[in-house]
């Protein structure tokens, strides 16, 4: 499945990873799964992780967000929103993508974007080692490509 995510309880952070080419159908799979997490109501931080192998156009990220919004946003001014893009061949995006807030009166939502995993996760205040590798407390890990949920 070209979306997964994990969701790391002891920093609030949804690592959404993008591979591959996506439909609206994997969207909704995705908002489904992320709406049923067991750890869902701890997300306070916000990692899009678009891989070089991800087939996607700004129009095609700006959507998943909207939808990622709409399931698991808020409008904490303390919550952090990044876009990780891995190369330069990517969605063409400047500094950051705003979402409207279709919930809240149309409240602009900014995911910041970078380019580099060292400011990305200090931007999110969360260490990259703890992301990959998982906190010193089990994570639950979610793939929406086999619809598993397994403890580390």
């Amino acid at each position: 499945m070209p979306i997964s995510f994990s969701i790391e309880p002891t920093s609030g952070l949804l690592r959404t990873v993008v591979t591959g080419r996506f439909n609206r159908d994997d969207m909704l799979a995705y908002a489904r799964e992320l709406r049923a997490h067991p750890a869902f109501e701890l997300v306070e931080r916000r990692l899009v992780d678009v891989r070089p192998s991800a087939v996607v156009t700004a129009d095609d990220l700006h959507d998943l967000l909207v939808l990622e919004h709409d399931v698991a946003g808020s409008l904490r001014r303390a919550d952090r929103r990044v876009i990780l893009l891995h190369v330069e061949t990517g969605p063409a995006l400047g500094r950051e993508l705003v979402v409207t807030d279709r919930r809240h009166s149309g409240v602009p939502i900014a995911y910041r974007v970078f380019r580099s995993v060292a400011q990305a996760y200090r931007y999110l205040h969360v260490e990259p080692r703890s992301a990959e590798r998982g906190p010193r407390r089990p994570d639950v890990r979610h793939e929406t490509a086999t619809e598993t949920t397994r403890l580390r």
